[in-house]
C-alpha cells in the first residue's frame, strides 16, 4: 500500500506488480471458495462411452472407488441402482440421486 501511496505503479514496478498480482489472486480464491455450493447426494464423475453396447438407452453405470453410506438404507454401497439425474455443467458431468 505504501508503494502505491508513494506514487509507484504496478505497470512500472515489477515488485509491486507481483505483490498486487498475489493479493488479487488470493482474494479471488476466497471469493471462489465462498461461491462453491454443495449439493447433497451429488458428485462429479468422469464419463466414458458404452462402446460395447452393454447398457440400454437411458441407462448409465455408476460405480465408486470408495463405498459411501446410503442414508436411506443405512448400508454402505459402491454403486447406485435406480433413477439418477445426469447433467453437464461447465465441461463436467454431475449426477444427483
Amino acid at each position: 500500500m505504501k508503494l502505491l501511496e508513494a506514487g509507484f505503479l504496478p505497470t512500472s514496478s515489477q515488485y509491486l506488480h507481483e505483490k498486487l498480482k498475489y493479493v488479487i489472486s488470493k482474494e479471488c480464491e476466497k471469493v471462489c471458495d465462498k461461491l462453491h455450493i454443495s449439493i447433497a447426494k451429488s458428485s462429479t464423475m468422469i464419463c466414458i462411452a458404452d462402446e460395447l453396447g452393454i447398457l440400454d438407452e437411458d441407462e448409465v453405470s455408476i460405480q465408486f472407488g470408495k463405498p459411501f453410506l446410503d442414508e436411506e438404507t443405512g448400508r454402505y454401497s459402491s454403486y447406485i441402482e435406480g433413477d439418477v439425474l445426469v447433467a453437464r455443467v461447465l465441461g463436467s458431468f454431475i449426477f444427483i440421486v
